[in-house]
């Protein structure tokens, strides 16, 4: 393992990202990641026995224009198979396609209700619960913000919700300073979705 770590560090990403799109994430069957191993220790072993010892070896004569010299041609096609796809993709030929992906992808939602929290409704002693309907509490979070806003806006209309994808739990005070400094008051209710993999200070 140690002489082919180098393999399996190449060759262990593009396996993971080709076999797990056919699985919704988080419920990936067990097999899959033997499979994953499987093929992992596989390509690293070709690629380390016919590509990688042979070049530091032999050098450029380890490969051949040559048909006759078998091997040698056969390891010229190979990397030059791997590499015209390497090289449409390094170019950019390809990017227009993620460009179309990320604009259908919504990275921000923020409602148009006013920033000014209402009155809560307190809950009379013959019933203890509150009308979602009534409540007009502010949210701030992250991409989790993003993908729940509109779903959350329909049970709750009166609530004030921002996210934003990658908003980190440091970038809140000034949030609030600026454009929420109504709900910063005892007994207001306020929800805070942050910290994506961002680590953050007591203040």
């Amino acid at each position: 393992i140690g002489k082919r770590s180098y393999s399996l560090y190449l060759w262990h990403y593009p396996v993971i990202v080709l076999l797990h799109r056919h699985f919704v994430a988080g419920q990936i069957p067990s097999y899959v990641y033997v499979i994953d191993i499987v093929l992992m220790f596989l390509f690293a072993e070709l690629s380390y026995r016919f590509i990688e010892n042979p070049i530091r070896k032999k050098g450029f004569r380890a490969f051949s224009f040559k048909p006759t010299h078998v091997q040698h041609f056969v390891r010229l096609a190979l990397v030059v198979i791997l590499a015209i796809p390497s090289l449409l993709f390094l170019s950019g030929q390809f990017d227009a396609l993620g460009k179309a992906h990320s604009d259908q992808k919504q990275t921000e939602f923020q409602n148009q209700t006013a920033k000014k929290p209402k009155a809560e409704p307190t809950p009379t002693p013959e019933s203890s619960k509150v009308d979602a309907k009534q409540l007009s509490p502010l949210l701030i979070g992250d991409s989790v913000m993003v993908d729940i806003g509109n779903v959350f806006q329909k049970e709750v209309p009166n609530a004030t919700i921002d996210g934003k994808v990658g908003r980190q739990l440091s970038e809140a005070n000034a949030l609030i300073t600026s454009q929420y400094q109504s709900f910063a008051q005892p007994k207001k209710d306020v929800v805070m979705q942050l910290g994506t993999n961002g680590a953050f200070t007591e203040d």
